[in-house]
């Protein structure tokens, strides 16, 4: 598999999420995927209120990585 082919976008507190990263790492696959985590916490992603997973755009949230650092999204959802 071809390295930095594929960027998968995880939130922490989703269990499929976790599911997903023990199977790439059980598999030997974590080497082929690149990871962004998201704050573990829902947030409002525009002006229209709707919500979605954020990215913590100072870059120090406690929890989690929670930075985009492939292509520089502020939120996913």
């Amino acid at each position: 598999m071809e390295e930095g082919r594929y960027h998968i976008y995880i939130n922490m507190a989703c269990p499929w999420a976790n599911g997903v990263l023990a199977f790439m790492h059980l598999k030997g696959l974590d080497h082929a995927f690149s990871v962004s985590t998201t704050k573990p916490e829902w947030g409002v992603i525009n002006e229209a209120g709707k919500g979605g997973w954020v990215f913590d755009k100072a870059d120090n949230c406690e929890q989690a990585e929670a930075f985009d650092h492939i292509n520089g999204l502020e939120s996913i959802g």
